[in-house]
């Protein structure tokens, strides 16, 4: 396995006050699998990936599990080592990316500038001659490597992000909403570089995303968060055709069928708990309209169910009758 996460608590102090962003969250990624990260707004997702690479804004801390990659625990590893693996191991598309190029530099100049950053013995005629060989492999011309930032459309600039990502060859890279204010087919367009990356240097991905139609054309995995807890985790299949947590099927019911009637669609009750108050037991509970007594005092805990590929966290796992209408 080439990513695993165990047991993993990131606490923002807010004043007087403790939220706890993530809460106990495990998975794992195997080298070459790309999975899915999807919830509300406020939910954890993007502390998650900020945490992976220790980057947390200030205020937030890692209370407690591990970050194993290949087998080193990143939790313990010392700020110089761990900028060694940053860019080099794991790197990061930030959302709204696009927009925070250095709008005195040129794109070429950026994309090696992290690679001198990062690998100190690289000549600068190096770094260049590789960012201008990855230019042409995120689709942009390498004479639009001169340009700067400014004179580039949206999908251009989100390009030169995935290519100065991708400048150091890492095994995993996180997508954090990358497509956030690109039109449709310039989201196709970013989505298809990556899965052609994907193949071509057997990478690893994390990709962060509302819209669960673009998780389940380009992940193999999903998993659900919702208050900071991983609620179901699941390849795509289980996820939209044996979904089991309430949450998640409410979600699924959320998406209109375009090839049914007109109708209205319902929706999940209720808002989000906060994190400085969470409730009691299950985070969903309030909202659960299947809830009983013990999701009110006990928090369930993520279990497989069927196949060791598919788990939940959710007492009512084994409910059958339709829930949203």
């Amino acid at each position: 396995m080439l990513f695993d996460i165990k047991d993993l608590q990131v606490e923002y102090t807010v004043r007087d006050s403790v939220a706890r962003a993530v809460n106990k969250v495990t998975l794992n990624l195997a080298g070459g699998e790309s999975l899915g990260l999807a919830g509300e707004s406020g939910c954890g997702k993007t502390t998650l990936g900020n945490a992976i690479l220790r980057i947390l804004p200030e205020g937030g801390q890692i209370r407690g599990g591990s970050i194993n990659l290949n087998g080193v625990d990143l939790v313990k590893l010392s700020e110089e080592k761990m900028r060694q693996v940053r860019w080099k191991e794991i790197s990061m598309v930030f959302q709204g990316a696009m927009n925070s190029f250095d709008p005195t530099m040129n794109i070429e100049n950026q994309i090696a500038e992290a690679i001198l950053i990062h690998q100190r013995d690289t000549s600068k005629e190096t770094a260049l001659e590789r960012a201008r060989e990855l230019l042409p492999l995120c689709g942009i011309n390498p004479l639009l490597g001169k340009s700067y930032p400014h004179e580039l459309s949206g999908g251009m600039k989100q390009r030169g992000c995935i290519a100065m990502a991708l400048a150091l060859q890492p095994k995993l890279l996180i997508a954090d909403e990358i497509t956030t204010a690109l039109d449709v087919m310039t989201q196709a367009q970013i989505f298809t570089l990556l899965r052609d990356m994907k193949r071509k240097f057997n990478l690893s991905m994390i990709v962060i995303s509302h819209d669960l139609a673009v998780l389940a054309k380009n992940c193999d995995r999903l998993a659900i968060m919702y208050a900071g807890h991983i609620v179901e985790i699941g390849t795509i299949q289980d996820i939209f055709d044996h979904p089991r947590h309430p949450y998640v099927k409410g979600l699924l019911f959320c998406i209109p069928n375009f090839a049914g009637g007109r109708e209205i669609i319902p929706a999940i009750k209720g808002a989000p708990p906060s994190l400085l108050a969470p409730p009691q037991g299950c985070p969903f509970h309030p909202r659960c309209p299947i809830a009983i007594p013990k999701c009110k005092t006990a928090a369930p805990q993520l279990l497989p169910v069927n196949t060791n590929n598919h788990s939940v966290a959710c007492y009512r796992k084994d409910y059958k009758d339709v829930i949203w209408k």
